[in-house]
């Protein structure tokens, strides 16, 4: 499988899941998944306040580098620990504030499911 066809896996599992009214993917091919399948999912939701190193509490998750880097709080992506990663925290409401900021809406359990499953197989650039 060429590395063009492996990065795009993940994302258009969801996007047929959305699109078919299928029900939530399994994502048995985790260990396929890349930032570059979540990286939309961060464009459309969150890099409208996390983008530059002048973020809210310096988080920037425009580069996988940066992202991986975490906060001014410490590590927001607990690689192969979803449960534990603050992202996970933040998104689903757990802790506050719950992000986006500027929701609702909220991501929804499917794109949840996404950035738990690409955390679990141990956040792959």
């Amino acid at each position: 499988m060429s590395k063009t066809s492996q990065s795009g896996s993940g994302w258009w599992l969801l996007m047929i899941a959305l699109i078919g009214g299928a029900s939530l993917p399994t994502f048995s091919q985790a260990d396929h998944l890349s930032y570059a399948d979540i990286y939309p999912l961060l464009i459309d939701r969150c890099l409208n306040c996390h983008h530059n190193p002048g973020a809210p509490n310096g988080l920037s998750l425009e580069t996988y580098e940066l992202m991986m880097q975490g906060s001014n709080n410490g590590m927001v992506v607990i690689a192969g620990d979803s449960s534990n990663s603050e992202i996970i925290k933040r998104i689903r409401g757990e802790r506050h504030p719950r992000m986006p900021m500027n929701g609702p809406p909220y991501l929804n359990e499917i794109e949840i499911k996404l950035m738990m499953s690409w955390i679990d197989a141990g956040a792959p650039k």
